[in-house]
């Protein structure tokens, strides 16, 4: 799993590097704002616009402020569709946005997901299709909630979710670039909801793990995604029919009837799941560079995996090693 994450890490990255650019240019007219008041007011009034145009390219921060400033003085006296008020607000509306989300971005660097999230709320109003943020966003819920902290683990779904989706859709990471390694990060994606989703809503989670397997890369050959499916088929489906079953067909008689026949069938189906799930997390345990870490899990899963062999096969182990 932390092969995963550093492999996703790393596209997170590269995706980080298109960030929008802050607008540099200067309203059509060349005439200089109109004064507000005498000619002292007037002169100070045309300094200020000049400092908030000689500052946009070299030192936005200032031409920020000047603009702020500007705003404040000026643009209830000349009005919204003044040309000098029209350009400045624009400009500072953008330099705003962008720089909240330079601030989200940040906080994610220092690893502070909680406030990234608060911050989230109005990024992606200004950006809601955002890939990059939402990427990042993703990777670190994730990051956050395998670290114990899963208070934001219903954001973390929302944004993964809407990540797939807008790859899916063909969105870049940048423009008129294709995603490098997109089965990787699309797998990661849906083994991180699968993750996240486990313990509130195993069905829905069974089936992003399902899909995370089928996309080439660390989530396929990752045994955390198999066991992860055996301990969901073992905790839902296997549990429920096999109560529905020993509550209903108690007896002889009733265990011949269709209704307790069709729960045998449906139950045997599910416990063939588990064994599939459990042969494959044991055999890529097995060929995993890290394959004295699963050492424990693999002892477990073997013994869990025997018994439900055994009673698909009347009591035989055979083929099993090779399963």
């Amino acid at each position: 799993m932390n092969k995963l994450i550093r492999l996703l890490a790393s596209a997170a990255l590269m995706a980080t590097l298109a960030l929008p650019a802050l607008a540099q240019t200067t309203p059509s007219t060349t005439a200089t704002p109109a004064p507000a008041g005498g000619q002292d007011e007037a002169q100070l009034k045309t300094e200020l616009y000049e400092k908030f145009t000689k500052n946009i390219k070299d030192n936005p921060p200032v031409a920020f402020e000047a603009g702020k400033e500007y705003l404040s003085k000026y643009e209830a006296a000349d009005g919204p569709n003044d040309t000098y008020v029209k350009y400045i607000k624009k400009w500072v509306d953008s330099y705003e946005k962008i720089a909240r989300r330079n601030q989200l971005l940040q906080k994610i660097k220092e690893k502070n997901y909680p406030e990234a999230v608060a911050l989230s709320r109005q990024v992606l109003v200004d950006f809601p299709d955002d890939l990059p943020v939402l990427f990042e966003l993703s990777q670190a819920g994730l990051f956050t909630s395998t670290a114990g902290n899963e208070a934001n683990n219903a954001d973390t779904v929302n944004f993964a979710k809407k990540t797939i989706q807008l790859i899916q859709a063909g969105k870049t990471f940048q423009p008129n670039v294709a995603i490098p390694n997109k089965d990787v990060i699309l797998g990661g994606l849906n083994y991180s909801l699968g993750f996240l989703l486990k313990k509130s809503q195993p069905t829905e989670a069974l089936n992003y793990f399902i899909t995370a397997a089928q996309f080439e890369g660390p989530s396929k050959k990752d045994p955390l995604t198999y066991a992860s499916l055996a301990e969901i088929y073992e905790a839902t489906e296997y549990t429920r029919l096999a109560t529905q079953f020993n509550n209903s067909c108690k007896t002889e008689e009733q265990a011949k009837t269709q209704e307790c026949i069709d729960l045998k069938a449906k139950a045997d189906q599910s416990v063939d799941h588990l064994i599939d799930a459990l042969a494959r997390a044991i055999a890529y345990s097995k060929m995993s560079s890290e394959a004295a870490k699963f050492e424990s899990a693999r002892t477990s899963w073997m013994e869990n995996i025997t018994n439900y062999y055994k009673y698909r096969n009347n009591g035989s182990v055979t083929g099993l090693n090779e399963l």
